[in-house]
């Protein structure tokens, strides 16, 4: 996992609006790699004692392995950009062609406890994320039952502003005022004095133009538009500023734009789901996540895809502990080490028992 360091300037005016304190710490931050051009028999697994069929738009990590039988073809599309055809019978190492990435965690924890309580006019846009040098910049926030108005402030690095306003949203006015590398709070407050914060950065002008062009690259490639969809979102996902000296959120309120786009238009795409769920739980939304964990759930039992119900349960599983609902949680957890167990997995089991033998100790 990346370490970022904070440069001076940034710990003051973070500090300033109490903005290190609320970086997620379970963000994603890992490369992700993507199959498609899928052509035969082809299948994935991490051990392949019983591998799943591969499927187009599938997304595997680097301590994946591809099977091809004797009429297989498929495009490993990694997360650096490179793109590798592989057309002959045989089994190939994802690792041998993609860059590598930490271990990846069973699941997110330490989920924030504001998004679960409907009584607070909590942030959900944008939130936790970085922008690309916006030209309109809306915010909205939940609803709080009973409210009639909302006092919303932004305030950061050159910009000290408040408006009321009566509904669950307002456009901010000037967002040339807007400086890059640096975070600006958000702080929403009902007319019943309740009030929740959260915030955002916006990319410097380089910054921006590496993601274009890198945006550019994806869409020359004249993939179906699911496909491009999630070759987008892993993009933006992935994002992380090219300083090492500055710390980044990843472009999540790009990918959710994206991704909501294609589900809107009525894909049935589990990959979308799933990513989507990634996306809200990268912005802080567990409540939002746990909709799409469900849809990629259904959507891959459909398709008999046991990976992405196993990372949908994981993922249902820690939303229900964030509720404290500890019996609800072991249960998703327990479905996950079954289809892992199927899967061969057992490094995922293991990891998945100590999660459960953690959350039987919190349960009344």
């Amino acid at each position: 996992m990346q370490i970022y360091r904070y440069p001076p300037a940034l710990i003051a005016t973070a500090l300033a609006v109490g903005a290190l304190a609320i970086f997620p710490s379970w963000a994603q931050a890992r490369p992700f790699h993507y199959l498609n051009h899928l052509r035969g028999e082809v299948r994935v697994g991490q051990f392949m004692i019983n591998p799943d069929p591969a499927s187009e738009g599938m997304t595997v990590a680097s301590s994946h392995r591809l099977r091809l039988g004797g009429n297989g073809q498929v495009t490993l599309n990694c997360s650096n950009g490179t793109r590798h055809p592989l057309n002959r019978p045989g089994t190939y190492a994802v690792k041998d062609y993609c860059p590598g990435e930490g271990a990846l965690a069973a699941g997110p924890t330490n989920l924030p406890r504001d998004p679960f309580n409907q009584g607070l006019p909590y942030l959900l846009s944008p939130r936790n994320t970085a922008l690309m040098a916006p030209e309109n910049l809306l915010l909205t926030w939940n609803p709080v039952p009973g409210a009639t108005s909302y006092r919303v402030q932004l305030e950061g690095r050159g910009v000290n502003w408040a408006v009321e306003v009566s509904e669950p949203q307002v456009t901010f006015p000037d967002t040339a005022s807007l400086q890059p590398n640096y975070r600006y709070a958000v702080v929403i407050t009902a007319d019943n004095r309740v009030s929740s914060g959260n915030g955002f950065t916006v990319l410097p002008a380089a910054e921006v133009a590496r993601v274009k062009e890198a945006v550019k690259q994806i869409q020359a490639q004249g993939l179906e538009p699911d496909i491009q969809a999630i070759a987008l979102a892993m993009l933006y996902l992935d994002y992380g500023h090219s300083d090492p000296d500055f710390r980044s959120y990843a472009l999540n309120h790009a990918a959710l734009q994206v991704l909501a786009t294609r589900v809107q238009a009525g894909s049935q795409h589990p990959t979308l789901y799933l990513l989507q769920a990634e996306a809200y739980l990268a912005s802080g939304l567990p409540l939002s996540a746990r909709a799409s964990y469900q849809q990629a759930l259904a959507l891959g039992q459909g398709l008999q895809q046991r990976e992405i119900q196993a990372k949908s349960q994981v993922g249902l599983g820690e939303i229900a502990a964030g509720q404290t609902d500890y019996p609800g949680a072991i249960a998703h957890l327990q479905l996950a080490q079954t289809l892992y167990k199927e899967l061969g997995d057992l490094e995922q089991v293991e990891a998945l028992q100590t999660r459960i033998a953690t959350l039987e100790k919190e349960r009344p």
